[in-house]
């Protein structure tokens, strides 16, 4: 599948829920077989999260998505940050109550690269999909 990159928009939350179910309903659809669909998320600071549950919501909300979708969340933050493992096990409720898998995967600035790289390069492997969240994948690569 050749990349679809699109250009920022500006919209509130429940536009930006919309949007994104549109975006990946169709990506979906686009790979012309049903089955698993990996979303990876990328991102640093609150921003990330606020996108990862904006993709998590588009997901439980979307009939054929909310069966077969995955979500990583990669989440990068400073190394002293203490809310990742909350965000975790929250992570787990919405993936219960929505019947989603929904994981995130810590990354810190300022931690070893190599390490930071691996995390990433798993998270990237087998994805369908790579939501960039403003400013994401580009200072990790």
């Amino acid at each position: 599948m050749e990349p679809v990159l699109i250009e920022p928009q500006v919209a509130d939350y429940g536009q930006t829920v919309d949007n994104l179910a549109k975006l990946l309903l169709e990506a979906w659809h686009s790979r012309g077989a049903p089955g698993h669909f990996a979303i990876t998320i990328l991102g640093h600071g609150g921003r990330d999260t606020n996108c990862g549950l904006a993709v998590a919501q588009a997901v439980a909300n979307t009939p054929g998505l909310n069966v077969s979708s995955a979500i990583t969340l990669c989440t990068c933050s400073w190394a002293d940050d203490t809310w990742e493992p909350l965000m975790q096990e929250f992570s787990q409720v919405l993936s219960v109550q929505n019947g989603i898998e929904f994981n995130v995967s810590i990354l810190k600035f300022m931690e070893e690269p190599i390490h930071t790289r691996q995390r990433i390069q798993e998270a990237l492997e087998g994805a369908h999909v790579v939501v960039e969240c403003e400013q994401g994948v580009d200072l990790f690569t």
